[in-house]
């Protein structure tokens, strides 16, 4: 929701909060944005939002024990089908490491468990 044009971050939680609550009913039309927001930003996330969602993406990381190797991915699922399937799938590791420095450093110096929020 903050990639939205204009959307802060209370703005979002907003959003997130009222569909939370709201009825089933209310939510089959993006008319509730209105009730969230100010017109202004409504009228300009209204091209950007559904009421329903058959695609999903996923930015994949995939780390060696060792911390010393990954690799990344986009992947973008359709679920319109029965059995879900990738529609597209691209290598992202040459854009580099994208979670934060400790979680790399934790990872090269054996303590997975910690990254993972393990005991």
């Amino acid at each position: 929701l903050l990639c939205l044009p204009g959307l802060e971050e209370s703005d979002a939680d907003a959003l997130i909060a009222h569909r939370g609550d709201a009825e089933t009913e209310d939510l089959e039309s993006i008319m509730w944005v209105t009730e969230v927001l100010d017109e202004e930003k409504a009228v300009a996330v209204g091209g950007y939002i559904t009421t329903r969602s058959f695609q999903y993406s996923a930015d994949i990381v995939a780390v060696a024990a060792n911390g010393r190797a990954y690799k990344r991915y986009r992947a973008v699922i359709d679920t319109r089908e029965d059995t879900p399937r990738a529609v597209y799938w691209k290598s992202l590791t040459d854009m580099g490491w994208p979670l934060e420095r400790d979680i790399m450093t934790s990872l090269r110096a054996g303590e997975a468990s910690a990254v993972l929020g393990m005991k």
